[in-house]
């Protein structure tokens, strides 16, 4: 429908009214995103649309080889409790809200079932203290926290640099707080930071390989950035918006890159991002279809269908 709002507003009324297109186009496709239906669209677009992608064979040449791997971590004991817990209060008060309340009910819920599976300390809004920091402790809290330990030690010996983007600026502090108690001196790039010279010192103190890990809000360091001394990005918290998660990785996947990029996907088992990395996966079907998607309106769910998105069980 995204498509259609774009197509109508530069030739109007040629693609139908905004009912026939989505009885007649999208309907069908997002039940099929492989169907006829989608060959049918991407045919009638194709006059209309001037795009490049990395993958066309002239460049694809000029870039080496992008390796993606979700990394699978589990939640530790309290994180299970405080997740749980979340649920089960909030979906309560979803089941009995006003038609108008329930939308920011919903939200909130996914925000913060977000956060658990970050840290409890991003859940709980603990700000940490660097002098009193205990890096093992806040390890047994996060599995999240203890694979990327693990994963920024293997890219260290390898004498490598990483980025690593989170969503959310708070989680950044975090991050930083916890490397700096290990003796590492990530560069941190936010949306506090304007475009012009402080952002331009943080990139050439990057890629002069001053500092080998750079944090990055999604927001901040989504676009703009050329950040090609970067072997690997780590996706701690991944952005529920596919086109939003490829701007933020093509920060190392440039004209420039010498090496293969090593992409790290953060995933926390048998949790709602299991089952929202199963969404992101049929919209980009829906996009390589046809070459535009809209967003899924999670707020919009009934209750059985939310209930199953966030309940803590096997993965879709």
């Amino acid at each position: 429908m995204e498509a259609w709002s774009v197509l109508d507003w530069t030739n109007p009324g040629l693609f139908g009214t905004h009912r026939t297109f989505n009885d007649r186009y999208a309907r069908p496709i997002e039940h099929d995103p492989d169907g006829e239906d989608a060959r049918r669209l991407a045919r009638v677009l194709a006059p209309f649309m001037l795009r490049r992608r990395k993958s066309d064979p002239h460049i694809l040449k000029e870039l080496p080889a992008k390796v993606t791997t979700r990394r699978y971590v589990t939640l530790t004991r309290e994180q299970v409790g405080l997740y749980e817990a979340v649920v089960r209060d909030t979906m309560e008060q979803i089941r009995a809200a006003k038609p108008g309340e329930r939308r920011a009910l919903i939200l909130t819920l996914l925000t913060q079932l977000r956060q658990i599976c970050n840290t409890p300390a991003h859940y709980l809004r603990q700000t940490p203290d660097l002098h009193h920091y205990d890096p093992d402790a806040e390890r047994r809290r996060s599995g999240k926290l203890t694979a990327l330990d693990e994963l920024l030690s293997q890219i260290a010996a390898a004498g490598e640099s990483a980025l690593v983007f989170t969503n959310y600026a708070t989680m950044g502090r975090l991050l930083v707080t916890h490397l700096r108690a290990q003796g590492i001196q990530p560069l941190f790039l936010h949306g506090q930071i304007p475009p012009g010279q402080a952002r331009q010192d943080l990139v050439d103190a990057f890629q002069t390989r001053r500092s080998p890990v750079m944090i990055l809000t999604v927001k901040a360091g989504g676009t703009g950035l050329t950040l090609t001394e970067a072997g690997h990005v780590i996706m701690f918290d991944r952005p529920w918006n596919p086109a939003v998660e490829t701007q933020a990785i093509d920060r190392a996947h440039r004209i420039g890159q010498t090496r293969t990029l090593e992409v790290h996907l953060m995933q926390t088992e048998l949790t709602i991002e299991d089952r929202i990395d199963a969404l992101l996966e049929r919209k980009r079907a829906v996009a390589d279809a046809v070459l535009a998607n809209g967003e899924t309106a999670l707020a919009d769910l009934s209750d059985a269908e939310l209930a199953e998105l966030v309940a803590l069980g096997a993965r879709p």
